[in-house]
Parts: structure tokens; sequence; C-alpha cells
């Protein structure tokens, strides 16, 4: 018998989240030498902290505890940067923009 649409989608969702959760203890992100807090959820990561009602003491704390460069994680564990430098953030908006890739998801 065939499988259903929605048993192939089940299966690839499970396919993926299994790939991504066993990636992390296999396969090192640059991005893993940088400090930063730790996750609070696979699912949320930290970015449910910085955009939730006390996101505010999230940024003072991480301004305080950290360097202008901070590893936060994402949804589902990746590995993402944190940058409030303004030279940085001058280079990365304004000066160098065209040096710098953007992810599909903000481009869409």
């Amino acid at each position: 018998m065939p499988l259903s649409s929605v048993e192939h989608a089940l299966i690839l969702s499970l396919s993926y989240v299994l790939w991504r959760t066993l990636r992390g203890f296999f396969v090192r992100n640059p991005l893993d030498n940088i400090p930063g807090p730790p996750s609070d959820s696979f699912l949320a990561g930290n970015v449910a902290q910085l955009h939730g009602p006390d996101g505010f003491e999230l940024h003072q704390s991480l301004e305080q505890d950290y360097d202008s460069v901070v590893r936060i994680h994402g949804l589902f564990g990746a590995t993402q940067l944190y940058v409030y430098d303004s030279v940085a953030l001058n280079s990365i908006v304004i000066k160098d923009q065209d040096l710098y890739e953007e992810s599909p998801v903000f481009l869409r």
C-alpha cells in the first residue's frame, strides 16, 4: 500500500530533525568557539528569550557578560551570530554589504 502525502511529510520532517540533531554531535561549527548564553530549549533556542517579554534583560546581560559578538542558538539548535559592535555593524550593513551573504530566509 503506498504512503499518503501526510505520511511522506511526517517521514521527511522526522528525518530532518534527526539529521540536524545527529549532525550537531559530529560536525563542528566555526561559531562554536564564540562564547554565548546556553539555550533554554532545542526548539526555540535563545530566539524566544530575545524576542519575549523579558528580551531587554537578555540584551543587557549579553552586553555585560559577553563581548560585542555573541553566539546564540536559533530554532532547532541552529547556531547564529549576534553582533552589536557599531564598527562591525557599519561594515556589514553599509560599507562592505556586498561581501556579506544574506540567508535565503532573510531575502524572502
